[in-house]
């Protein structure tokens, strides 16, 4: 195995993103097991992305078009009387 001092900067940043890699996985099992475990006692979430997001998961939430058309037009209202309209 090399050293540090023996690796060029991108043999560095390969070995960093497998590391990384392997520790995503290993998270990912972790919160399987964890989410089961607990499923049917106390967990309430039934998404298990909501209940734990790990690193590159992003959960958009979901906005019912009654609420975006209700912040639309509040934004513009509210345009409409900063600009004097």
């Amino acid at each position: 195995m090399q050293s540090v001092n023996d690796m060029t900067w991108r043999e560095f940043q390969l070995r960093k993103a497998g590391y990384e890699r392997e520790q995503l996985k290993e998270w990912q099992r972790a919160r399987m097991i964890a989410y089961f475990s607990g499923y049917g006692q106390s967990i309430s979430e039934k998404n298990i992305l909501r209940w734990l997001p790990l690193k590159g998961e992003i959960i958009k939430p979901k906005v019912s078009d009654e609420h975006r058309e209700s912040f639309n037009k509040a934004m513009q209202d509210y345009k409409n009387k900063v600009n004097g309209n």
